[in-house]
């Protein structure tokens, strides 16, 4: 729903040229290897870096999602088995542009990274949108569905009022706002409705390479 108006922001060229956009669910995107090695055409793959780590459940251990400075290890297997071949989201944070392109230079994979060094890394496309437009999100322009989100329960002087967030806490409190998305598809129709918004520094730096 939103790459298009991405494109247009950022890669404004690629409207002018043949582009097919396929959903397949990034992380299965390594079972199309084969297929686009075969058809050598360039292609952009835009997936999350999944953070996991291990927990007790009972019995047995389990992968669960956690933040990105958190977790041991991604639970995604294009990015563990193709492209960048990292496991740990710290390496994954730190690979440069070479490690994330392929051999013959036709495919790229793009996945969160911080906006700036050493800011906070998102896990999904959600909580990264919403640590880079976080300043956006603080303000009262956010569409109705998605405003709960960014709303605190305070008191002034005794009584119970509900207040925007800041946007340090919203930067804070990112992997719980993304968690608490009930409906990714009424937040991207939210999105749409923003006065203004910016796109993730991960999916420009793809979108830049795929139009040059």
């Amino acid at each position: 729903l939103l790459l298009h108006e991405m494109i247009k922001k950022e890669a404004n060229n690629l409207m002018n040229q043949y582009v097919s956009i396929i959903e397949v669910g990034g992380a299965y995107a390594l079972n199309f290897k084969d297929f686009l090695n075969f058809i050598n055409v360039k292609t952009l793959i835009i997936t999350d870096i999944d953070s996991v780590r291990p927990k007790q459940r009972e019995s047995r251990i389990v992968q669960h999602a956690c933040p990105v400075a958190d977790g041991m290890s991604t639970s995604n297997a294009t990015l563990k088995k193709w492209l960048p071949k990292k496991i740990k989201p710290s390496d994954l944070v730190n690979c440069n542009e070479t490690e994330k392109i392929s051999p013959n230079l036709k495919i790229r994979v793009a996945y969160q990274i911080p906006e700036n060094p050493g800011d906070k890394c998102g896990r999904s496309f959600e909580e990264a949108f919403i640590i880079r437009n976080a300043n956006e999100f603080s303000t009262n322009t956010i569409p109705i569905s998605s405003r709960k989100l960014f709303l605190n329960k305070t008191k002034v002087s005794g009584k119970s009022k509900i207040v925007s967030k800041t946007e340090a806490s919203i930067v804070a409190e990112s992997y719980q706002i993304a968690d608490n998305i009930s409906s990714k598809t009424e937040f991207a129709f939210d999105v749409m409705m923003l006065n203004s918004w910016s796109v993730p520094k991960y999916i420009k730096e793809g979108l830049t390479w795929l139009e040059q």
